[in-house]
């Protein structure tokens, strides 16, 4: 048997000894990855805000592209086009309403 293969006492030891070191210091956090739609969905208020404001979607994304957010005007129009969030809002109210009726009638 090779020496390679031979645990003893003092190795054992210095394996614990590191894996507690290891539990005490914390994994770093991951860092949370948003998607572009993510992005412009958490904004968006703010960009309509600015919009109303008078500021142009040129400018809004200008603005965006300082902070290191990029994105075409296309996309920007997409994301931030009239009623997509609030068709998606009575959408889970209704699913919710319909829910809650389903656990109504069950009890």
């Amino acid at each position: 048997m090779a020496r390679k293969d031979i645990i003893t006492g003092e190795v054992m030891e210095a394996a614990l000894r590191a894996l507690d070191k290891l539990i005490a210091t914390p994994p770093s956090p991951k860092e949370k990855i948003y998607s572009r739609k993510e992005v412009f969905l958490s904004l968006r208020a703010k960009a309509k805000e600015a919009m109303t404001k008078g500021y142009s979607l040129e400018a809004v994304l200008n603005s965006l592209r300082s902070a290191g957010i990029e994105a075409s005007e296309s996309t920007a129009r997409q994301y931030l086009k009239p009623g997509k969030s609030r068709k998606r809002e009575v959408m889970l109210k209704s699913a919710l309403s319909v829910q809650k009726r389903a656990v109504g009638r069950s009890e």
